[in-house]
């Protein structure tokens, strides 16, 4: 397995200003090679080589094995595109092998071929970069970056053996939390439906004007033309009714997933860390579920309590205009 190792230079004046004067010339080198093969329109490395080779080490004066990493870098480039003609920048990254650079990792540094003959500089990196470079084989990319060099050093590497497991923990990536495991999935995807097809209502009735009896109502429901997805809602949460909705003769078939009562508020407090948009709605149905006692709708209602719970149905009202 082929891993990458980054490497930061530590480099003299001297030495950075060889680095990239090498740079600049070697990149000059296969505009020139770019332009020469272009024109005798032979862009394979074989027919560049031939055609340009002695020339380059003439004009550029670069030393052979940096005019033939330059001469690959101009067919490797042609190998993505054939249709116009390749330009280089002046401090675009050059490759070197084994013949013009060589590491010693137990020293952290590199000899690295330039126009004035090889320098030796010290590199910096981290600590599983280090472990890397003791596997280092291949190529390896001198890169000039917000004025600092870089080598990025290919390293072979075995692959790991397979671990043995027997379960699987699912991750989904949350809109309120970071993550939830594969349990909370079910809630989101719920949420998400809640969001775009859900509605809140709840009102109070009046049912006996004498004896001051009210009855309080509230009901979450999701309508839509999917009997599947209605039935996955009444599964994931285990309550609620699905019933068909009556329409005009020729319109399509619609479904109702509707849960009423305390049932509401438990699937709500459920569903609130991954609701936004209904969001508000919700916290105003669990404040309602949270005033009502576990007989429900218990009567004669305490003036106080009644008047909070018209509040929130208010409230509940203005959000669904």
């Amino acid at each position: 397995m082929k891993l990458t190792a980054q490497l930061k230079l530590v480099c003299s004046k001297e030495q950075a200003d060889s680095l990239r004067e090498t740079l600049e010339r070697v990149n000059a080198a296969c505009n020139h090679t770019s332009e020469c093969g272009w024109q005798a329109r032979k862009l394979r490395q074989y027919d560049l080589h031939k055609l340009v080779y002695h020339e380059v080490r003439e004009q550029f004066g670069l030393p052979a094995q940096l005019t033939v990493r330059a001469i690959a870098k101009v067919a490797d480039a042609y190998k993505l595109d054939k249709r116009s003609q390749r330009v280089f920048a002046g401090h675009g990254a050059i490759a070197y092998d084994l013949k013009n650079l060589t590491y010693r990792a137990e020293l952290s540094t590199a000899s690295i071929s330039t126009l004035q003959g090889r320098v030796t500089v010290r590199y910096v990196c981290s600590e599983r970069a280090h472990e890397l470079m003791n596997h280092q084989q291949g190529e390896s990319d001198l890169v000039y970056r917000k004025r600092t060099f870089y080598l990025f050093a290919t390293c072979e590497v075995e692959e790991p053996d397979p671990i043995d497991f027997n379960g699987v923990l699912g991750v989904d990536l949350g809109i309120k939390n970071l993550a939830a495991d594969s349990e909370a999935q079910h809630f989101s995807w719920l949420a998400g439906l809640v969001d775009g097809e859900g509605s809140f209502t709840m009102r109070i009735v009046r049912k006996d004007r004498a004896r001051s009896v009210h009855w309080t109502k509230y009901r979450l429901a999701i309508a839509m033309t999917s009997k599947s997805a209605c039935e996955r809602c009444r599964e994931i949460t285990g309550f609620g009714t699905v019933l068909s909705v009556k329409r005009p003769l020729g319109r399509k078939p619609v479904w109702l997933w509707s849960v009423c009562g305390k049932q509401c508020g438990s699937i709500c407090r459920l569903l609130l860390p991954y609701l936004v948009i209904k969001r508000e709605q919700a916290e105003l149905l669990i404040q309602l579920s949270s005033t009502m006692n576990k007989y429900g709708n218990s009567n004669p209602v305490d003036p106080s309590l009644l008047n909070l719970r018209k509040l929130i149905c208010a409230k509940m009202h203005d959000l669904n205009r």
